[in-house]
């Protein structure tokens, strides 16, 4: 299905200035990009008079399984059932916010941004373009270790 984006003030990234002109969409991917009011052949038409349009922006250190987090308790908590749900919530967020792409530096646990990375692809949950990272990793002796020897201590419920 193709889309036009009309009379949006375009922002393309490449350095120029932005400029009123047409974006046309079709399925996932921009067709073509033209200035002015160029008329297009198009399934459907939006009209972006007054709103700006630009690229998605990519979140080049993601930590998709963090959120809200003020302390290492606030890793290791949550189920992993849960925090896959979360996991795929902070995804969300991202791409409701222009993030179309994230690379992931670390994960609480293993594998959550690889689930949520393979449902994004397979269509099934909203989310950018999604790079996994592992777990979160360190030197001996560092901040984890310490972390780690702590955790280890507290009571279990």
């Amino acid at each position: 299905m193709k889309i036009a984006i009309t009379n949006a003030t375009i922002f393309n990234g490449t350095g120029g200035k932005p400029f009123v002109g047409t974006v046309l969409v079709d399925g996932n991917r921009i067709v073509s990009v033209s200035k002015g009011k160029n008329r297009v052949t198009a399934d459907d038409y939006i009209d972006g008079s007054g709103k700006f349009l630009m690229p998605g922006m990519t979140e080049g250190h993601a930590h998709l399984s963090f959120d809200s987090v003020t302390a290492t308790e606030d890793l290791i908590t949550p189920p992993p059932e849960e925090h896959t749900l979360l996991t795929a919530r902070v995804a969300k967020t991202l791409l409701d916010h222009g993030f179309t792409s994230a690379y992931g530096a670390s994960e609480a646990k293993l594998r959550l941004g690889v689930a949520v990375r393979n449902e994004v692809d397979a269509g099934r949950l909203a989310g950018p373009r999604i790079r996994a990272g592992s777990l979160e990793i360190t030197v001996t002796g560092a901040w984890a270790t310490r972390a780690a020897c702590t955790i280890s201590a507290m009571p279990r419920r």
